[in-house]
């Protein structure tokens, strides 16, 4: 059986096409979010692009109120029918969390 010609450069053409397939996959996921319905490309921009910072609390010990934010949302109380996502509703301005939370 013959080989096919350029193998490498058709795995780099097949790794090229599923890079971009995936990447075209999560922005409709975003762009299909129920209660997404901006026709501002700035907007989009910024909905396409995510800083992620993880903290991690120790709830036992922590006042909630000692956070600096509020959220809503969940599970029990989605904030949009079938979305179950956690959002942040309000920073406090003398938190820690002022200007790193929006």
């Amino acid at each position: 059986m013959p080989k096919p010609r350029n193998s490498l450069r058709n795995i780099g053409s097949v790794e090229k096409y599923e890079s971009l397939v995936e990447k075209e996959s999560r922005k409709s996921q975003l762009n299909s979010v129920g209660h997404n319905h901006s026709h501002d490309s700035a907007i989009d921009a910024d909905l396409q692009e995510w800083e992620l910072e993880t903290l991690h609390f120790e709830i036992d010990w922590v006042n909630v109120d000692d956070f600096g934010f509020d959220l809503v949302g969940g599970k029990d109380d989605p904030r949009y029918p079938n979305d179950n996502a956690i959002f942040v509703s309000n920073v406090d301005e003398n938190s820690w969390a002022f200007g790193k939370l929006r």
